[in-house]
C-alpha cells in the first residue's frame, strides 16, 4: 500500500509536466478555468455521498471533462489536483494527497485521450453544429470512458491491496457509475457550447448546474434513506421477535450464513433474499398464541400444529408489500418446505422450492438442533445437528446444499459460531428488551426443529390436518401496485434513438419541403418519447418534466441555423404538443385507473396552456418594436437568457393555482396555503425545467436540432434521481404499513384499525392546517401507534387503548416509540408515538411541549375505539370525546374531529367504513374522499 501511494503521488507531477508540454494554456483560457475551479470548490464543499456501491456523486468528473476542451489536458490535470485539496471535511493528510494525485491523473490522462480522439483545444468560436459534434462531443464521450476506466482501475487497486474482494466488487463501481459518467460527458459538452458558441460566459454554469444540483439533492435523499434499509429490517425483526432470545437466535443464524454463503455462488438478488429472510423468517410467529409458543414438540395438539403451519404465510403477508423484500417474502413463505414435498405450507418439492428458502431451511434447522435453548452462546450439539442434517438429506433438505454446508461448517475455525452476550442488555436489544421483561422469560418452542415438521407431516398424512397446498392455507397475496419506475436505461436509449433521427434529418434537410417541417417532426418525436416518463412529487399531479421543458423550448425557439424559426406559428406549436399528448393518451394513459386518467388529462391541459402562453408572449404579442423573439436576437446573450428564464418561471408559477384546483376536484380549500405548498414542493423541479428550456432554445442556434436530445440529458438525470427518491419514499410507506399490521396479525387490535385511525388523523390534520411533511409524519404515527401492544402480557379488549389504564397506555406509547426509533429514520414519527398517551391537562398544567400530532393521534384513536364501543354510532363517539374535553383531549382537535364528521356525506359508522388515508390525502389533502353527512347533527 505505501508503495502504491508513492507511485501515484510521483506520477501526478510527471503528468502535469507532460500535459504542459502537449498544450500550454493561454491567458484567454484562464477565465473558464477559474469558473470551473469555483464550481469544483463548491462541489468539494458538498458532502460526498456514497451509494450502495460506494460511488461518489460529486460533480468533479463533469468539471474535469468541461475543462478539457476549454484549457486542454493541463487544465483538467491542474483542476484535478486542486479540487480535492479544497475539501473541508476532516480527511487525513495522506488520503487528501492521494485523492489529489489520483484526480490529477484521471483529468490529465482523459485530456490526452481527448486529443487522441481528434478533439479541439480550444474550440473555435465560429464552428457549426456538426463540427462541434464531431470534434468536441464525440471525443469527450471517448475521454469520459477513459476517465471512468482509469478511475475504476485506481480505486480497484486500492481496494484489492486492502482486501482481495473478487472481480464482482472490483467491476461493480465501474458498471454502476458508467451511465452517470456518460451523462457528465454531455453536460460538459453543453457547458463548452454555452460558454463560447452561445456566448453566455460564466452564466452557463448556472444553467447547467441547476439540474445537476436538483439531481444531487434527490440522490442524497435516496442514498440517505437507502442506508437506513438495514435498520428498518432490524426494526421489523425486533417488532416481530419480541419473545426472549429471538435476537440472539437471529445473530446465530447470521453467523452461520457468513460461513455458508461464500460456497453457494448466489446472485446478488438471491443473496439479499437469504440475508433478509434470515432476519425476518420467523416474523409470522408474532401471531402464535403464548400457550402454543411455550409447548415442546411432543406436547403440540392438532390445533397447535394448524397454527404453527400458518406462520410462514403470516410472515409473507407482513412482507409482501415491501418492494425490496419481495424475494425475501417468498423465502419466508417456503422455508419450511421439504425436498420430498411433505413440508408446509404449499407442499413444494425439489427444485420447485426457491433456492433462498432451501438455504434458509438448512441454516434454521441447524441452529435449532445445535443450540438446545436460547441461553448458551456456543453450539452445544454441533455434531448432533450435522448428523441430523445428513440423515435428512434428500428427504427434508437439498442434498447438494447439505453436502456444501457440512464441508464449510466442518472446515470453519473454532469459535466462528460463538455468539457472545453483550454486557448491557438494554444496548443488546434496545427495541425489545423491555418487551421481554414484561412478557416473561422461559423456554420457547423450537419450531424449526425437524421433529416439529415431522409432527405436521404426520398430521397431514393421517388427515388430522388438510394436505399441504394453497387450498389448505391462504394463497400468497397479490403484491400491491407500485408506482411505475422511471427506467434510466430506456430513457437514455430513446434519447439516443432521437439523436440518430436528428442526425438523419440534419444530413438531408433539403429533402423536406420546408425546413420548418423538420423542426416540427423532431419536436413531435421528442414530445412523444418524453411523455412516457413521469414523476409525481408528494400529492401533486403527476407530470412529465422533460416533455414540459421540450414543449416550452419549442415555443421559445428564436432562430435555428439556415432558417427563420418565426415561420412556425403558435397554432402549429400547440398542435404538435397536443398531438403528442393525444398519442401518449391512447397508447398508455387511457389504460390507467379513473383517477390516473383524470390527473393525466389535467396535467396535459395545464402544460399545454403554459406552452401556449409562452409562445404567445414570445411570438405573437405586438411589443414595441415587434415580436419579442425578433428583438431578443439583438440583445446580449446573457440578457436574453435571463429574460427568457424570468418569463418561463412566471408561467410555471402561474400553473400552481390551476394544479391545486385540479387536485381539489372542486372542494373548498385554503387557496393561499395550498398554492404556497404547491410552489414549495415543485420549486426545484420548476427551476430545472426553466433552465433546460431556455438553454435548449438558445443552443439550437448553434447546434441545430441536435441540441434537443443533448440538452434534455441533464433534466433527464434529474428526473431519474427524483424517480429513485420517490420509489424510496414509497418503500417507506410500505414498511410503515407492514409494521402497522403486526398488532393485527397478533390479534391485539381489530383488522383495519390502523388504517381507520390514520384516515381520521389525516383528516383532522388537514382541517388544522398541517403542512405536507407534517401530514406525512402524522399518517405514519397513526399507522404505528399500536405497535407497543405487542409487548402486553394480556391483550386489551378489542385492542381499545382508550379504555386501558393510564400506565398501560404509557407503556404502549413508550414501546411503540422504541420500535420506531430502532429504524433510525422516523424521528418525528417516534416523537408523536411516544407522546400519544399524554393527557391534555398535563400539557396545560405542566406547560410541556406536546406535539400537535400526538394530540391528533390521541383523539383519532379514541374516536375509532369509541365507534367500536358505541355500536358504531358516530354521534355517541363524538359525545364521549366531549366528556374528556380539556382533560384527556385537546378541545381544538376534538372540535376539528367533530367538524370533519359533520361535513361527511354519510357518517363514518364503523372503522371499516372510514376511507383509507391514501384516499383522504389524494383527495387533495381536503375533505375530498371524506364522507359528508346527509343530515347535519
Amino acid at each position: 500500500m505505501p508503495a502504491y501511494l508513492a507511485l501515484v503521488g510521483l506520477a501526478a507531477p510527471s503528468l502535469l509536466v507532460l500535459t504542459w508540454w502537449v498544450h500550454r494554456p493561454g491567458l484567454a483560457e484562464l477565465p473558464g478555468l477559474l469558473v470551473l475551479l469555483a464550481l469544483g470548490a463548491a462541489s468539494a464543499r458538498l458532502r460526498d455521498v456514497e451509494g450502495e456501491a460506494q460511488i461518489d456523486l460529486s460533480f468533479t468528473a463533469a468539471i474535469l471533462l468541461a475543462a478539457i476542451p476549454m484549457s486542454g489536458p493541463f487544465g483538467a490535470a491542474i483542476l484535478g489536483a486542486l479540487i480535492p485539496l479544497l475539501d473541508v471535511r476532516p480527511v487525513p493528510t495522506v488520503a487528501r494527497l492521494f485523492n489529489s494525485a489520483m484526480t490529477c491523473l484521471v483529468g490529465g490522462l482523459s485530456g490526452l485521450s481527448y486529443l487522441a480522439f481528434g478533439g479541439w483545444v480550444p474550440v473555435p468560436a465560429g464552428a457549426d453544429g456538426r463540427e462541434l459534434l464531431m470534434h468536441v462531443a464525440v471525443p469527450l464521450v471517448g475521454a469520459d470512458i477513459v476517465l471512468c476506466l482509469i478511475n475504476a482501475a485506481l480505486v480497484g487497486v486500492m481496494i484489492w491491496l486492502h482486501e482481495e474482494p473478487g472481480w464482482r466488487l472490483l467491476l461493480e463501481p465501474f458498471l454502476a457509475t458508467l451511465p452517470v459518467y456518460l451523462g457528465y460527458a454531455l453536460t460538459a459538452f453543453l457547458f463548452v457550447v454555452l460558454w463560447e458558441q452561445v456566448g453566455l460566459g460564466a452564466l452557463a454554469a448556472a444553467f447547467i448546474v441547476a439540474p445537476l444540483l436538483l439531481a444531487r439533492w434527490a440522490y442524497v435523499q435516496y442514498i440517505a434513506e437507502s442506508r437506513s434499509r438495514q435498520r428498518i429490517i432490524d426494526a421489523l425483526a425486533a417488532a416481530g421477535h419480541s419473545p426472549a432470545g429471538a435476537e440472539r437466535r437471529a445473530r446465530r443464524i447470521e453467523a452461520i450464513l457468513r460461513i455458508f454463503e461464500p460456497g453457494l455462488e448466489l446472485s446478488r438478488r438471491a443473496a439479499n433474499a437469504v440475508r433478509y429472510g434470515a432476519l425476518l423468517h420467523d416474523i409470522g410467529m408474532v401471531a402464535i398464541p403464548r400457550e402454543t409458543d411455550r409447548r415442546q414438540a411432543g406436547e403440540l395438539t392438532a390445533a397447535d400444529l394448524r397454527i404453527l403451519r400458518s406462520h410462514p404465510v403470516t410472515g409473507q403477508q407482513v412482507l409482501h408489500d415491501i418492494g425490496f423484500l419481495r424475494d425475501a417474502a417468498a423465502a419466508v413463505r417456503h422455508h419450511h418446505e421439504r425436498w420430498d414435498g411433505t413440508g408446509y405450507p404449499d407442499g413444494l418439492a425439489g427444485p420447485a422450492i426457491p433456492l433462498p428458502a432451501r438455504v434458509l431451511a438448512i441454516v434454521d434447522a441447524f441452529e435449532a438442533r445445535a443450540w438446545r435453548d436460547s441461553g448458551p452462546t456456543r453450539p452445544v450439539q454441533w455434531q448432533a445437528a450435522l448428523d441430523e442434517l445428513r440423515r435428512r438429506s434428500g428427504s427434508d433438505f437439498d442434498p447438494a446444499l447439505v453436502q456444501t454446508f457440512e464441508r464449510l461448517i466442518t472446515d470453519s475455525p473454532d469459535g466462528s459460531l460463538d455468539v457472545p452476550d453483550r454486557a448491557d442488555p438494554q444496548a443488546q436489544e434496545p427495541a425489545t428488551a423491555p418487551l421481554r421483561a414484561r412478557r416473561g422469560a422461559g423456554k420457547r418452542l423450537r419450531h424449526a426443529d425437524p421433529l416439529v415438521g415431522d409432527a405436521i407431516a404426520l398430521a397431514q398424512q393421517r388427515g388430522i390436518l388438510p394436505p399441504a397446498g394453497r387450498h389448505a392455507d391462504q394463497a400468497p397475496p397479490a403484491p400491491t401496485r407500485v408506482p411505475a419506475a422511471i427506467s434510466g436505461r430506456w430513457l437514455f436509449a430513446w434519447l439516443g434513438l432521437l439523436f440518430l433521427g436528428v442526425l438523419f434529418v440534419e444530413s438531408d434537410r433539403a429533402a423536406f419541403p420546408a425546413p420548418e417541417h423538420a423542426t416540427l417532426i423532431i419536436f413531435f418525436a421528442t414530445l412523444v418519447l418524453t411523455e412516457r416518463f413521469r414523476i409525481q412529487l408528494l400529492w401533486r399531479l403527476p407530470t412529465a418534466p422533460t416533455a414540459a421543458a421540450a414543449g416550452i423550448a419549442f415555443a421559445m425557439t428564436t432562430g435555428l441555423p439556415d432558417h427563420d424559426a418565426l415561420g412556425i406559428a403558435t397554432w402549429q406549436i400547440v398542435g404538435v404538443v397536443v398531438a403528442a399528448q393525444l398519442l401518449d393518451w391512447f397508447t398508455a394513459r387511457r389504460h390507467g385507473s379513473p383517477t390516473e386518467r383524470r390527473e393525466a388529462a389535467a396535467d396535459a391541459v395545464i402544460r399545454t396552456g403554459s406552452v401556449t402562453i409562452v409562445s404567445v408572449l414570445v411570438r405573437d404579442v405586438p411589443w414595441p418594436g415587434g415580436p419579442l423573439a425578433q428583438q431578443l436576437l439583438g440583445w446580449p446573450q446573457w440578457l436574453q437568457a435571463i429574460l427568457l428564464t424570468i418569463i418561463v418561471c412566471l408561467v410555471l408559477l402561474a400553473e400552481s393555482p390551476a394544479r391545486v384546483w385540479a387536485r381539489s376536484r372542486g372542494e373548498r380549500l385554503a387557496w393561499a396555503r395550498e398554492t404556497t405548498a404547491e410552489i414549495s414542493v415543485g420549486a426545484g423541479l420548476g427551476i430545472a425545467i426553466a433552465a433546460t428550456a431556455v438553454v435548449l432554445a438558445m443552443a439550437e442556434r448553434v447546434l441545430g436540432l441536435a441540441a434537443i436530445p443533448l440538452l434534455l440529458v441533464p433534466l433527464s438525470v434529474s428526473q431519474l434521481a427524483f424517480g429513485r427518491y420517490l420509489q424510496t419514499r414509497h418503500t417507506y410507506r410500505q414498511i410503515v404499513r407492514a409494521l402497522s399490521r403486526l398488532p393485527e396479525l397478533a390479534g391485539r387490535v381489530p383488522a383495519g384499525h390502523a388504517e381507520a385511525v390514520a384516515a381520521v388523523a389525516v383528516g383532522i390534520g388537514v382541517r388544522l392546517g398541517l403542512r405536507e411533511r407534517e401530514l406525512a409524519a402524522l399518517e405514519s404515527a397513526a399507522m404505528l401507534h399500536d405497535t407497543g401492544q405487542l409487548g402486553l402480557t394480556r391483550p386489551l379488549p378489542r385492542g381499545a387503548t382508550v379504555l386501558a389504564a393510564p400506565s398501560d397506555q404509557e407503556h404502549i406509547a413508550r414501546q411503540g416509540a422504541r420500535i420506531v426509533d430502532y429504524t433510525g429514520t422516523f424521528s418525528d414519527v417516534a416523537d408523536i408515538v411516544r407522546h400519544q398517551a399524554v393527557p391534555y391537562h398535563r400539557v396545560i398544567g405542566a406547560r410541556i411541549g406536546l406535539p400537535l400530532g400526538a394530540r391528533i393521534v390521541k383523539v383519532a384513536n379514541a374516536y375509532v375505539d369509541y365507534l367500536g364501543e358505541e355500536a358504531r354510532d358516530p354521534a355517541q363517539a363524538i359525545e364521549r370525546l366531549y366528556l374528556g374535553l380539556g382533560h384527556e383531549f385537546d378541545p381544538r382537535v376534538v372540535r376539528a374531529c367533530e367538524a370533519l364528521m359533520l361535513e361527511g356525506e354519510q357518517a363514518w359508522g364503523s372503522p371499516a367504513a372510514v376511507p383509507s388515508a391514501d384516499r383522504v390525502l389524494r383527495g387533495s389533502r381536503l375533505s375530498a374522499g371524506i364522507p359528508r353527512s346527509a343530515q347535519p347533527k
